[in-house]
């Protein structure tokens, strides 16, 4: 399954951005979806100045429910990637 959506981040980093989700799996309380998020660097990041520089995050989400609610959510996001893209951070090669 892939689905896209318009998402509006909660931070000004990215103002608008593409979420594209990949899978989405549900078994009692929990719910974990896999995501590839694409945006456009618009404010300073970690330290970085902005690049207008398109990114993309990949990660996924479990997320708990109890009476309709979310109520615990853990996210893992491959940050390190998000800093790689504008060179500010190179792998050895």
């Amino acid at each position: 399954m892939r689905s896209q959506r318009i998402c509006v981040s909660d931070s000004p980093i990215f103002l608008l951005s593409i979420c594209f989700i990949e899978d989405v799996i549900a078994e009692g309380d929990k719910v974990a979806t896999r995501y590839t998020n694409h945006g456009t660097h618009q404010q300073e990041l970690m330290g970085i100045p902005p690049t207008g520089k398109q990114v993309t995050v990949r990660g996924s989400v479990i997320t708990r429910f109890a009476d309709g609610k979310a109520v615990e959510v853990w996210n893992n996001a491959d940050d390190l990637g998000m800093v790689q893209w504008p060179g500010v951070i190179t792998t050895r090669g």
